[in-house]
C-alpha cells in the first residue's frame, strides 16, 4: 500500500493553481491553432521570432535594472492619446552608468 504524503493547504492550493494555469494556457492556445488549421493559415514565423526576441531582450534588460518599462505613465506627446496601448520606456540610473562605462572603454555601436 502506497502512503500519500500529507500536503499543507498552501502547497495543495499552489499545485491546483499550477494545474489550472497550465490547462487554461493549453485551451487558450488551442482556439487560434484550430482556427488556423481549419482555414489553412500560418503566421509569419520570421516576424513572430523577431517579436519574441525583442520581448525577451526588453524583459532581460528590465530584470537587470537597466531600463524601466511603465505602462501606467503615458508620455506627454501630441497625438499620443490615440494609441490603444500607452506607456513609456526609460533608462534607469544603473543603465546610464553602464552606458557611461561602455563609452569610457571605447565601445561603440558599430
Amino acid at each position: 500500500m502506497i502512503m500519500k504524503k500529507e500536503m499543507s493547504y498552501i502547497d495543495s492550493v499552489h499545485r491546483d493553481g499550477a494545474i489550472w494555469n497550465i490547462g487554461v494556457m493549453i485551451l487558450l492556445l488551442m482556439f487560434p491553432i484550430s482556427v488556423a488549421i481549419s482555414f489553412g493559415a500560418s503566421p509569419d514565423w520570421g516576424a513572430l521570432v523577431m517579436g519574441l526576441i525583442a520581448f525577451l531582450c526588453f524583459t532581460l534588460l528590465e530584470k537587470k535594472g537597466l531600463i524601466s518599462l511603465d505602462y501606467d505613465k503615458p508620455l506627454n506627446a501630441p497625438g499620443y492619446e490615440a494609441y490603444p496601448i500607452q506607456g513609456s520606456i526609460a533608462l534607469t540610473e544603473r543603465g546610464q552608468k553602464v552606458l557611461e562605462m561602455m563609452e569610457f572603454q571605447g565601445i561603440t555601436e558599430e
